[in-house]
């Protein structure tokens, strides 16, 4: 009778255990960790590729001429002549700018 009740304790265990396997994904998917996991990824999708080019280089030189020199027409040319660097800049902050809204909706959100 021992060996019998012993055996259906040691099912119940391994029961437990292949519970537990099952259980774990749903547990890690359901904390804050997997929030967090997805804020990470969304910012390092949206970091890829930024770093600065010898353009932005140039605009930073060309945009402190022009904060010394706001009147010379020269300088103005030159900003001129470097609309696509700025715009491209403006669409890299629109990028980082809603990547950073949609890592902190993920941080955001309440585990269940």
């Amino acid at each position: 009778m021992a060996a019998i009740a012993r055996s259906d304790n040691v099912q119940r265990a391994l029961a437990l255990v292949d519970e537990l396997r099952n259980l774990i994904p749903n547990l890690k998917s359901s904390s804050g960790s997997s929030d967090s996991g997805s804020a990470v990824a969304i910012l390092r999708e949206a970091h890829a590729g930024a770093a600065d080019s010898e353009a932005l280089t140039q605009l930073r030189a060309a945009l402190e001429i022009a904060a010394s020199r706001p009147r010379d027409i020269d300088v103005m040319m030159d900003l001129d002549m470097r609309v696509g660097v700025i715009q491209d800049l403006l669409a890299e902050r629109d990028k980082y700018r809603a990547a950073i809204t949609q890592a902190l909706a993920a941080l955001d959100t309440p585990a269940e």
